[in-house]
């Protein structure tokens, strides 16, 4: 962890120094012109090189650098995270620089980070996090502006509905006052349009009271005071403890670090380093803090390369084998004289109320030296169904499964097959 942020700091304080790395090369391609827009970054340490150029996309780019890389006298720094970490890929990295002026130093970061490290990661911890709160704010702040807009949208729709109510209203009351005014003498609807326009005026009086009573509360909302700045965050007790930031795009896929995880070590000056350079913490903490981490790692990982070895198969066709030959010998006792004249035995005695302990002893089972002939030809498994049958594979299948992937993995640190991983292996044998 933190291998390329370490990387990053190096170079800055160190710029006499140059990177050799996949990464590197698409940087160098981008401020060439060449780029990719098909989504390279799938790792820091392999990325995907998709230019649909032959000489970029083949690989043929890092050979030339390799060779070019191993005579010229300068000072390198050869980030593979996944390579300088397996001993046989180191091997094969200090051949390229054997020249007498190349001075090989294993720099090994590795264990808990120092202050200055960890504190660049806070830092860029508690930068993420003020992003998304910002984007939030801002998020929030246009749904507020939304939800009054629509209120303004709604008390200017009301607004025109009243209106438009009071002079339907009014034209209604004209038309009243007309028809009455026909149909009754001049006074009499002169007194009734008074009377009327007073009782049209006291309604307006209250139809307004009644308006101004419903606008309060949008005008009061209107008045609310806006945050002009979005809030500012602080990293809770937790994420001080983290010692590494996340990121988006990991140091290695998941696929490669399954792959090859249980071949990583701690380099050793024997391998061919003038100097092993422990950057974090000593060669016994990191050699402890290495063998942990790949032990918790073995309970949580699959071995994705695991093929079934010699003494499964052989053991898988023994049992094959007899089983088929149990099934032909317990079909075939069924079948014979003596079975049925037993099988019909049994059923009376079982009419009588006896049960079959009662009418024979079972004996030991366990005493049995050959279950396909207990005495008479007789087979231990003659009163077998398909359930029967079933369980018997079952059983054999999960204690060989066990037994098997113990011989098959080789490691120590992998006794049995995990109870979260059963269904992948048992698909990986049977």
């Amino acid at each position: 962890e933190g291998t390329f942020e370490w990387l990053d700091g190096f170079l800055e304080k160190r710029p006499q120094y140059t990177e050799l790395s996949d990464r590197k090369i698409l940087e160098w391609a981008a401020s060439s012109g060449l780029w990719s827009g098909k989504g390279w970054k799938s790792s820091n340490d392999k990325p995907e090189f998709k230019f649909g150029a032959p000489g970029m996309d083949d690989g043929s780019i890092q050979k030339i650098i390799n060779s070019v890389a191993g005579i010229m006298p300068r000072n390198y720094v050869v980030m593979e995270v996944k390579s300088n970490l397996v001993g046989a890929d180191r091997q094969e990295t200090l051949k390229r620089f054997s020249l007498p002026h190349f001075k090989k130093v294993a720099a090994v970061i590795m264990g808990t980070p120092p202050a200055e490290f960890k504190k660049v990661q806070q830092e860029r911890i508690l930068k993420d996090k003020q992003v998304k709160a910002e984007t939030a704010w801002k998020m929030a702040k246009m749904e507020k502006k939304r939800a009054k807009d629509k209120v303004k949208q709604q008390k200017a729709f009301e607004e025109r509905r009243k209106k438009m109510e009071e002079e339907a209203k009014k034209k209604a009351a004209e038309a009243e006052a007309k028809k009455a005014a026909e149909a009754e003498s001049k006074t009499k609807a002169a007194a009734e349009k008074k009377e009327g326009d007073k009782e049209e005026e006291e309604k307006k009086e209250e139809t307004k009271e009644e308006e101004k009573k419903e606008a309060e509360p949008m005008e009061v909302e209107e008045e609310e005071e806006e945050e002009t700045e979005p809030p500012a965050v602080t990293l809770t007790d937790e994420e001080k403890k983290v010692n590494f930031a996340p990121k988006a795009i990991p140091d290695m896929t998941a696929a490669v670090m399954n792959k090859s995880f249980a071949s990583f070590s701690v380099p050793e000056k024997a391998e061919g380093f003038d100097e092993v350079r422990y950057e974090w913490q000593k060669a016994s903490e990191c050699k402890a803090y290495l063998s942990k981490w790949m032990l918790e790692k073995k309970k949580t990982t699959r071995i994705e390369e695991l093929k079934p070895g010699q003494w499964f198969n052989d053991t898988l066709k023994s049992f094959t084998e007899k089983f088929t030959a149990w099934q032909a010998k317990g079909k075939a006792w069924t079948e014979s004289a003596e079975g049925k004249a037993k099988a019909e035995a049994k059923k009376k005695a079982e009419e009588k109320g006896l049960s079959a302990s009662e009418s024979k002893a079972d004996g030991d089972i366990f005493s049995v030296e050959d279950v396909a002939d207990i005495g008479s030809g007789e087979p231990l498994f003659k009163d077998f169904g398909l359930e029967d049958w079933a369980l018997l594979n079952l059983r054999f299948e999960l204690f060989t499964l066990q037994h098997a992937f113990a011989k098959d993995a080789n490691d120590a640190d992998r006794p049995g097959v995990p109870e979260q991983h059963l269904f992948f292996y048992y698909n990986r044998y049977f």
